[in-house]
């Protein structure tokens, strides 16, 4: 079961990854031929996909504790206004209870 695996997924990488691959790297040099009159070589190409692969690898971590400081930040700031507002609450609990007290003594 593990070979049937194996080979169907050799035949998915190159029958499917390698075909796209090679189409997105044909619109790609048709892209810079025609917009940007250069042409691209594979060197080029394999170039930036080198460059989008370290991209990706320095981004994606940097975002992703950028997204856990900004959800800290957040709760911090939640948990401070939800203090500040349980303690105006129990300064009007405390001034009602305290008028109650009054009206009865």
């Amino acid at each position: 079961m593990c070979t049937i695996k194996r080979i169907i997924a050799a035949l998915f990488s190159v029958l499917v990854v390698s075909t796209g691959t090679n189409a997105v790297i044909t619109k790609l040099k048709e892209f810079a031929l025609t917009k940007f009159d250069f042409v691209l070589t594979d060197n080029h190409v394999l170039l930036l996909s080198i460059l989008v692969f370290l991209l990706l690898c320095v981004l994606l971590p940097a975002i992703y504790i950028a997204i856990k400081k900004a959800q800290q930040w957040f709760a911090k700031l939640q948990e401070k206004k939800d203090l500040k507002e349980q303690q105006i609450f129990n300064q009007r609990m405390n001034s009602y209870l305290e008028s109650r007290n009054n009206l009865k003594g």
